[in-house]
């Protein structure tokens, strides 16, 4: 039997790990502190990212929340690219990381604007220094990794490095860390990989005394 995927050709609801395939090179295996059967809402684990050749790179943890809220902001971000929404529109040629960088380091060139319509488009976030991005483009879907690098208690370990000059130096360097297309084959198995573990989720949340939620029609939908 599998340990890589949950599908429904076979049972994993015993395994502590599912898989997100994205494609020959690159899969994103989810490591869970309990079975997937007992999933519930405040479960946690880490997401990591692996890609061929490379070293393998953490883009979900316990300290920013737990790894049943990736799963559920995986399947409402596809549900709502799936009804044509998450454009994203770049007005400079560094993308989305960059601006994102910008808007939190307080830049005063940031599009502070734009931060709604960017955050929007964030899927996961890791203290470890990465930002992973869902959104379209011209009816293309974007699984885009960038590093982050405005300053934060977390990410700064020298005070005098706290600068806008010191943040603007490094930003001299920004570039993705990786940006995928992902077919619509692949975003629809996802999809289907996080309804199934959402409904796991929420099942348990009922049995255990929780108010029933029907994920198809009550879960948030933030606004673009």
């Amino acid at each position: 039997m599998e340990k890589a995927e949950l599908s429904s050709r076979c049972d994993l609801s015993l395994e502590k790990e599912v898989t997100f395939v994205l494609d020959d090179n690159n899969k994103f295996v989810a490591y869970l502190h309990e079975a997937v059967k007992d999933l519930i809402l405040p479960s946690g684990g880490t997401l990591i990212w692996y890609p061929s050749g490379c070293e393998p790179v953490e883009l979900v943890n316990d300290y920013e929340y737990s790894l049943c809220d990736a799963f559920r902001d995986l399947y409402i971000e596809l549900k709502i690219i799936f009804r044509g929404g998450r454009e994203y529109f770049p007005p400079n040629p560094e993308g989305i990381g960059y601006e994102w960088n910008q808007i939190l380091a307080h830049d005063p060139r940031a599009p502070v604007d734009r931060k709604k319509n960017i955050r929007n488009k964030q899927l996961w976030s890791s203290r470890t220094g990465f930002d992973t991005w869902l959104y379209t483009q011209k009816g293309k879907i974007f699984l885009e990794i960038t590093p982050f690098y405005a300053w934060t208690p977390e990410t700064m370990a020298a005070e005098e490095d706290d600068t806008l000059e010191a943040f603007r130096e490094r930003m001299l360097a920004y570039k993705p860390i990786a940006k995928f297309v992902m077919s619509r084959d692949v975003a629809q198995r996802w999809y289907e990989q996080s309804k199934e573990l959402v409904s796991i989720i929420y099942k348990n949340f009922e049995r255990d005394g929780g108010f029933y939620v029907d994920i198809e029609t009550e879960l948030e939908i933030p606004e673009e």
